[in-house]
């Protein structure tokens, strides 16, 4: 019997299954910038799946409680992200509300929108900055939820 090659991800990771992850790799990058109307941006590279939610949530919460009230969460460089990244996008948004702040994402291509409206999530970020430029909450209209 052949094995195949397995089938790998943008970043050369594997993708699916049970993963041996080399000691040198880490799920997420991340860039934090205070803008000049004293909003922080959190600018996110790499892959939002299970191994980055722990990191992301410990981060957006320093920054809520530290810095300032409201966030904003650049994913124009995210590379990868499956049901676990929009779960960690989801309960960093959460962690900001229970904090007192705000998370706004920006940056989101048309499949993370399209991800957001499908599973009801868009709704918990409003407004929604799309990589396109344009704003508004990827959210299903009331009439399509059935």
């Amino acid at each position: 019997m052949e094995m195949n090659e397995p089938t790998l991800r943008p970043s050369g990771r594997p993708a699916g299954g049970a993963e041996t992850l080399p000691p040198s790799w880490v799920p997420l990058q991340v860039i934090v910038q205070v803008g000049s109307d004293g909003m922080t941006v959190l600018s996110i590279r790499g892959e939002l799946d299970i191994a980055a939610e722990r990191p992301l949530r410990e981060l957006v919460g320093v920054v809520i409680s530290r810095d300032t009230p409201n966030a904003l969460l650049d994913l124009s460089d995210v590379t990868f992200c499956d049901t676990s990244g929009l779960q960690a996008l989801y309960l960093c948004g959460e962690d900001a509300r229970a904090l007192g702040g705000t998370l706004v994402l920006t940056g989101l291509p048309e499949r993370m929108l399209w991800l957001l409206k499908i599973s009801g999530l868009g709704c918990a970020f409003t407004p929604v900055v799309r990589a396109s430029g344009r704003s508004g909450p990827p959210c299903r209209p009331s009439s399509d939820r059935e």
